[in-house]
């Protein structure tokens, strides 16, 4: 395939929208970040990190995989019948409505073991508001979804930069105002949301109206999916953010923040492969032409084998982005940040191989590589931070991310088996 053809196609272009926007936002939030850091230092970092992690925890967890069910059948309606498409909106904002109910109970009954569990048991507001400002997250998360899988990518941008920017404009002003309570400060962050979430809702209101009657073909759909789409969601979010609170629980608060500011640096990474991932599942869902997919499949390997060279450039990297970013005080994340920046190169190789599995009927591969996640990490982060701290935590997360590419590639050769059935259900 031609450099040329590969630019010019519209997965490519769509990409490059929601990518870039998402890595402007995700720059203005780091932006935000790094200010905090400076001020609060890694101590009080670490507990506002560990009240962040269960915010994303508390967002994916419940959340039960719909958003990722919803992208492929609204994707796949948009084009037909506008009809399922507010059907689709209606059922999945009733289901929302519920998950946020359990989460205010979640935060009410969670937040005293787990203050004793990850000994921050003076810190009692830290963990509450973790997960309980989750609800904010957790439908700011519905609405972009909403909009990816109409293809609206470049709203999906505006919305998250929006966002972003309100983040940096509270940290601002608590810096200023001489804020330094990791509580408050989270308080404030977690808010910050709102802004994005509201013009989202209002943007909605133009393309969506309230249609109930979503058939019971269609729900059996959506929720055999989910089934699979669930495993996938919780163990994405245990395998982002569980580091974070394992290293909590078997270190201490100033050791949590060093590795917070290292995975920090490396989650621009995973925005990346996150956006790449929502661009090539809302088109991949669309494709029913086994040569069309198999044609996307060579395309999506090409792009992993040019990704992976990008670490040549990128490691040597590290300790500059550490001390341009957090500062000096957290140079002794140097050597966990190479091998999360890795991590990360390795996740964003593997997205667009992740995607095909949207255009198959093999919802077993979202289950497979779940459940793979979490095994890996959580095995190898009790035996290696012990051993080598927060170190130990990025070796862990390198693994985890080669072993999953691992697992989609073979589950990719199962699939071009001449046996296999190709049907986009």
């Amino acid at each position: 395939m031609s450099v040329t053809s590969w630019l010019n196609s519209t997965g490519v272009r769509q990409s490059a929208i929601l990518t870039g926007g998402n890595v402007v936002s995700t720059f203005i939030s780091a932006l935000a970040l790094i200010l905090l850091s400076r001020i609060l230092g890694p101590a009080a970092y670490g507990a506002f990190s560990v009240a962040f992690a269960l915010s994303m925890l508390t967002t994916k967890i419940f959340d039960f995989g719909l958003n990722l069910s919803l992208q492929k059948y609204l994707s796949q309606a948009a084009g037909h019948s506008r009809l399922k498409v507010h059907q689709l909106v209606t059922y999945g904002f009733r289901i929302k409505l519920l998950g946020s109910g359990a989460i205010l109970l979640a935060a009410f009954g969670l937040t005293v073991p787990l203050s004793h569990a990850l000994h921050l048991s003076d810190q009692l507001a830290i963990i509450f508001l973790g997960i309980a400002l989750g609800l904010i997250i957790y439908w700011f998360d519905f609405v972009a979804y909403l909009f990816q899988s109409l293809s609206a990518f470049s709203l999906t941008a505006v919305l998250a930069m929006v966002q972003a920017a309100t983040k940096l404009l509270v940290i601002l002003s608590l810096i200023l105002a001489g804020v330094t309570s990791a509580a408050i400060t989270y308080l404030a962050y977690g808010l910050a949301p709102l802004t994005g979430l509201g013009l989202g809702l209002i943007k909605l209101k133009d393309r969506w109206h309230w249609q109930p009657g979503l058939s019971s073909p269609a729900r059996s759909a959506l929720w055999r999916l989910t089934r699979y789409t669930a495993m996938l969601t919780i163990a994405q979010a245990l395998t982002d953010y569980l580091d974070i609170i394992l290293v909590q629980n078997l270190t201490d608060q100033y050791q949590t923040g060093l590795y917070a500011a290292a995975a920090r640096i490396g989650l621009l990474l995973a925005v990346v492969a996150f956006s790449i991932n929502s661009v090539m599942n809302t088109r991949a869902a669309k494709y029913t032409d086994p040569q069309v997919l198999r044609r996307y499949q060579k395309k999506a390997l090409s792009f992993a084998g040019f990704s992976l060279f990008s670490l040549v450039i990128l490691l040597p990297l590290s300790p500059w982005l550490l001390y341009l970013t957090a500062g000096p005080a957290y140079l002794l994340a140097d050597p966990a940040l190479k091998y999360l920046l890795t991590a990360g190169v390795v996740m964003i190789a593997t997205a667009p191989l992740a995607a095909v599995f949207y255009g198959l009927d093999f919802p077993l591969y979202f289950a497979l590589v779940g459940v793979t996640q979490v095994v890996v990490l959580v095995g190898f982060s009790w035996y290696l931070i012990p051993v080598w701290g927060i170190v130990g935590a990025g070796q862990a997360r390198l693994l985890m991310r080669v072993v999953v590419l691992g697992v989609t590639l073979l589950c990719l050769a199962w699939v071009r088996r001449p046996a296999f059935r190709y049907v986009n259900t």
